[in-house]
């Protein structure tokens, strides 16, 4: 039984087998399909199945480095920031671009980018470039007719000589100016010109304009008849050799010293203090007060006499300086300058055009030799009417003469530029200038601290003038008396105490020998006298302590 059901099993599986691969109803239903074609396959051979691969019709995206529209000024460089490509069969494939950006011509130019596949798929994308003018951002530029700095004399008129603008991109455009002059009031005032282009642009420019006091025009002093006389002697200040032909004058009154250097001048008027002052060729201009007294009841000659030491002017000075220029051209690029086409005139007020010679000297008082140069006394009128004492530390004179020899001043400031000083870093000091008819030094002015140490001044006339400053505390009293050697009072004797930057003066002891001294405080001094009866000197061996202010110390 069971040989017959396994004689069955192996007979229906041969006849299935045959059924499936040989069989009339196999040949009749071949498979189809879109990718398997049949091939009649050798006799008595398996037929074998073909797959062919799909067709590739997608064509690569291309993706734009940036943006896909850009914008660059005109004038600026464009670098093209390209491209890259994808493809789903190739990966990553080459990107080419055509098309070009003239950076310096307005427009609008596009570039075009190209990526081919394998399979002939093409893809393309176009970037804008925008080529745009550069906006105007460059301001007007002001040009101003005349100089940007303008001197005018007080009461004269002043005319704004205006000024012009240009812009790159309007051209010529309008100024307008702001500001005004008062020519009537010393000062200086600024005119600011300004100008706007259609784009919002500014600019400014400012002059400035200076109004000066007239140029001074000295009046000839009058000698006035009196009962007072003055004699004395002249000598050199670093030898101590007499000095001939120097003129010595009390307000009107002059004479000239002889070969021996002595000088003789008659019937003055007597007075508390009195002005004298020297002058001869090659030295600074002395000065000095003195107290003139009258002549005694027997008419002999009054006991005035005064014996004076003049400083040379020369380089032998501290920085010393001689030169000449052209009057219209004025002097520049040194210790002094004289803006070109400030007018000079002489003491008439004559207009001089001309070769000017130029003298200039300057002398630190902190040295003995300073204080022995210094005219005057060490005190002068300030800023607001006060007569105030002062210490110095600066001496400065400026000359400026014709080719005659005549004194010249000028319209314009003159800038000078003064050397470091000893004892003081202060950033401003004031300016005095020496008026020689009053005997007395008047405020005007000041001095700036540069840098470099030196001292930046602008003064309106040449002359003598000082860097000063004014005490602003009570200042002390000296008390003493002068007796000769057997201890009687000395009348007649006028007394300094000279301090580091400073001297003071009791112009004649009295007929008890008395005297007062005004001192700076908190400096200690010497103490000189002069028997100006007898004509001799003498010198207190010692230094006098400080005073404090407001102290009175007798002696």
């Amino acid at each position: 039984m069971y040989l017959t059901s396994f004689i069955k099993s192996i007979f229906f599986f041969i006849v299935a087998l045959l059924f499936l691969v040989g069989s009339p109803l196999s040949a009749a239903k071949p498979v189809k399909t879109d990718v398997v074609k049949e091939k009649k396959a050798p006799p008595g051979k398996v037929k074998s199945p073909i797959i062919e691969e799909p067709s590739d019709t997608t064509a690569p995206v291309i993706t734009l480095n940036g943006s896909n529209q850009m914008d660059v000024i005109q004038g600026d460089t464009f670098t093209d920031p390209g491209a890259t490509a994808t493809d789903d069969t190739d990966g990553s494939i080459t990107v080419s671009a055509t098309g070009s950006v003239d950076t310096s011509t307005v427009g609008t130019y596009t570039i075009t980018y190209t990526a081919r596949d394998s399979a002939g798929n093409t893809a393309t994308k176009t970037r804008t470039v925008n080529v745009v003018a550069a906006p105007d951002i460059a301001a007007p530029v002001i040009t101003l007719n005349g100089s940007n700095q303008m001197d005018v004399i007080q009461g004269d008129t002043f005319t704004d000589p205006g000024a012009t603008a240009t812009d790159n991109t309007d051209g010529s455009i309008t100024v307008s100016a702001t500001g005004s002059v008062d020519t009537s009031t010393v000062g200086t005032y600024t005119i600011t010109y300004t100008a706007t282009d259609s784009a919002g642009n500014s600019a400014t420019e400012i002059r400035t304009v200076n109004i000066a006091a007239a140029p001074i025009i000295e009046e000839t002093p009058i000698c006035i008849v009196g009962d007072a006389a003055l004699e004395g002697i002249l000598k050199d200040s670093a030898t101590g050799v007499v000095l001939a032909n120097v003129e010595v004058s009390v307000g009107g009154c002059t004479t000239t010293t002889n070969e021996q250097g002595f000088y003789t001048l008659s019937n003055l008027t007597a007075n508390e203090e009195t002005t004298v002052n020297f002058d001869k060729e090659g030295y600074f201009l002395g000065s000095t007060q003195i107290q003139l007294k009258s002549l005694s009841g027997d008419n002999t000659t009054s006991p005035n006499y005064l014996e004076y030491s003049m400083s040379v002017y020369s380089d032998a000075w501290d920085n010393g300086r001689v030169w000449t220029y052209e009057s219209q051209n004025g002097a520049t690029g040194g210790a002094v300058e004289v803006p070109a086409g400030a007018i000079h005139t002489d003491a008439s007020g004559t207009v001089y055009n001309g070769t000017v010679s130029a003298r200039w000297v300057f002398k630190d008082t902190m040295t003995a030799e300073g204080r022995d140069a210094f005219p005057g006394s060490f005190k002068g009128i300030n800023t607001n009417g006060v007569l105030v004492p002062f210490v110095s530390y600066g001496l400065t004179s400026l000359e400026l003469e014709n080719e005659s020899g005549v004194s010249l001043s000028v319209s314009e400031h003159i800038t000078l530029v003064l050397p470091s000083v000893t004892g003081t870093t202060e950033d401003i000091l004031p300016l005095w200038y020496y008026d020689y008819n009053q005997g007395l030094w008047v405020e005007e002015g000041y001095a700036e601290r540069q840098a470099d140490g030196t001292y930046r001044a602008d003064i309106s006339h040449p002359g003598t003038w000082s860097l000063s400053q004014a005490i602003k505390e009570e200042v002390g009293i000296y008390r003493g008396h002068i007796v000769d050697e057997d201890g009687s009072p000395m009348s007649d004797v006028r007394l300094h105490a000279v301090g580091e930057n400073w001297i003071s003066s009791d112009l004649s002891t009295d007929e008890d020998g008395m005297f007062e001294i005004k001192v700076i405080p908190g400096n200690s001094f010497q103490l000189k006298a002069y028997n100006y009866k007898d004509k001799y000197g003498a010198v207190y061996n010692g230094t006098i302590q400080a005073i404090a202010s407001g102290e009175i110390m007798e002696d």
